[in-house]
């Protein structure tokens, strides 16, 4: 049975993106416009978080948290701007859709939902400079209904990576959904 969906949780663009790449903010904002267009065409509740300038990396939200059966594993970073997105991210999930919260406790375990991908049977994580093993024992302590398989991504990155600036000069791959993501429409 497929999950249902009934909220969507998105950030605003801010302006301090520019600090993470070279990105065309105003392209950004009107595709994220149409994005939660499109959202709340298709009868989601869209829950929208204004930009926030002390956080470039905001707007991608989906790093910030796990969320399977209705109970959120909240991410851990070692990046102290990730991580104060993470904690905003756990009391909206609290507070606005009421859903209970997991924090990570091992202070080693680093995990970045960018790098779990949940087929509806078992998750795939990810193993790469920003989630660990601890992070996916972190995974299978939190939904322990799910088999984990930890994949190692540094090497697939690295391949990836050269092949990739050779043809377009910038590297875009950097959590597991994307690598798959990626792969898929090669596929095509």
């Amino acid at each position: 049975m497929s999950p249902k969906y009934t909220h969507a949780i998105v950030a605003r663009i801010s302006e301090a993106l520019l600090e993470s790449g070279p990105f065309d903010v105003k392209l950004a904002k009107h595709q994220h416009e149409q994005y939660c267009t499109l959202l709340r065409e298709i009868g989601l509740d869209v829950i929208e978080l204004p930009p926030d300038d002390l956080l470039p990396e905001g707007v991608f939200v989906e790093n910030s948290a796990v969320i399977c059966n209705g109970v959120a594993l909240i991410g851990r970073s070692d990046n102290a701007k990730r991580r104060h997105e993470a904690a905003s991210m756990a009391i909206i999930l609290k507070k606005e859709l009421d859903i209970p919260i997991i924090e990570i406790d091992d202070p080693h375990a680093r995990l970045d939902g960018g790098d779990v991908l949940f087929t509806g049977r078992e998750f795939f994580i990810g193993i790469s400079g920003c989630t660990n093993e601890e992070g996916a024992r972190a995974v299978a302590m939190a939904y322990p209904e799910y088999p984990v398989t930890p994949i190692r991504t540094d090497h697939i990155r690295s391949r990836k990576r050269r092949n990739m600036q050779e043809q377009a000069g910038r590297v875009g791959l950097l959590h597991l959904v994307k690598m798959v993501t990626h792969w898929l429409k090669s596929m095509e």
